[in-house]
């Protein structure tokens, strides 16, 4: 009976699992902390900042080079490409990265301008002032705002080399892009003649006469039919005069009939002069008005034949009879927002507004 007893004592153990002292077998409070410690006894891996590496990278990228010398964007050249390799690499240390951020922060530091020719871009300014803006009816406004720049740029104290190669190309597409006006055409004869019109956006005649007998001068179309009576007088001309379509007709040629010499200058519609305030002119004219509110025109005529005045509305085209008088003459018309003016006299008038 106690043998029994002994046995069923040391089965009572080995059933209760404490199975101290085996091999392989640890306590429980063992196996806690073998749980707790098991995953920490591998080093955790060190976070590495690229953030003001990869900000430089990109300052370095925007760099023009071509306004700084060889040498410099040579070292910036060196220093990037090994920021870039630092960036990319996955094997390196928090001091690799601060070492390369530093050398390409020296060498975006050292950078140095390189200094620009001038010589082209000071050439071609001469040249754009000394053109003659009268001549273009296009581009001026675009060259005479290309010529500023461009003199501010020689002005400037430290121009890059972009900045002056933009502005010289500027500068000669200004220059290439001016329109130039129609120069005046002047055709010279004496006695009747039928003459062809140079070109039909030369409207504007400038007509002078010397002889005794009449002199007349008409518009045609170019199947020969008469459109406009353009002058008709006697004796000694010399007038302007506005080359009108009629009708739908359009000019081709002039004839005259003359017993004497005569000149004809035909000049472009925007050669006609403004008229000033209040100014006294002679004879026929064309004339533009300034722009300004008036609502009313005020017109004076000092001499013994005929005085026509016709308004002319660019926008619209229209031609409006003003003034058809034989005589002296002084009144008021109504502005309808008149352009130009188309007179006919034979003596002194004044338009006020």
């Amino acid at each position: 009976m106690k043998r029994k007893a002994w046995g069923a004592l040391f089965v009572s153990v080995l059933i209760s699992g404490a199975l101290v002292g085996l091999p392989g077998c640890s306590s429980s409070s063992e196996t806690a902390h073998l749980a707790q410690t098991g995953a920490s006894q591998e080093s955790p891996k060190t976070s590495i900042s690229k953030t003001e590496l990869a900000s430089l990278i990109e300052e370095a990228k925007k760099v023009k080079t071509e306004n700084y010398t060889p040498e410099s964007i040579q070292e910036l050249t060196s220093a990037l490409n090994e920021a870039k390799e630092v960036s990319v690499s996955k094997e390196v240390t928090q001091e690799q990265v601060d070492e390369a951020a530093a050398n390409l922060q020296k060498a975006l530091e050292g950078i140095v301008l390189a200094e620009p020719d001038m010589t082209e871009l000071s050439a071609l300014l001469d040249e754009a002032k000394a053109i003659d803006t009268s001549l273009y009816k296009e581009g001026v406004d675009k060259l005479e705002e290309r010529i500023e720049s461009a003199q501010e740029t020689l002005d400037s104290e430290s121009p890059t080399v972009t900045e002056v190669e933009q502005k010289t190309t500027w500068l000669q597409n200004a220059i290439d892009e001016l329109v130039m006006k129609e120069q005046p055409v002047r055709i010279s004869g004496s006695g009747d003649d039928m003459i062809e019109i140079p070109s039909s956006t030369l409207s504007l005649l400038t007509i002078t006469y010397t002889g005794p007998s009449n002199f007349v001068v008409k518009s045609l179309t170019e199947s020969l039919d008469s459109i406009d009576l353009i002058v008709n007088t006697i004796g000694d001309y010399h007038g302007t005069q506005l080359m009108l379509t009629k009708n739908n007709k359009n000019p081709y040629y002039l004839e005259i009939n003359s017993s004497g010499n005569w000149d004809i200058d035909f000049q472009p519609i925007e050669s006609a002069s403004f008229i000033e305030n209040g100014a006294t002119l002679s004879g026929d004219d064309v004339v533009f008005l300034p722009p300004q509110d008036a609502k009313k025109l005020n017109i004076t005529y000092s001499g013994e034949h005929n005085f026509v005045v016709r308004g002319v509305s660019l926008s619209t085209g229209r031609i409006d009879l003003l003034v058809n008088e034989i005589g002296s003459y002084s009144g008021s018309v109504p502005n309808k927002s008149y352009a130009m003016l188309l007179v006919e006299s034979s003596g002194d008038w004044s338009v006020s507004w």
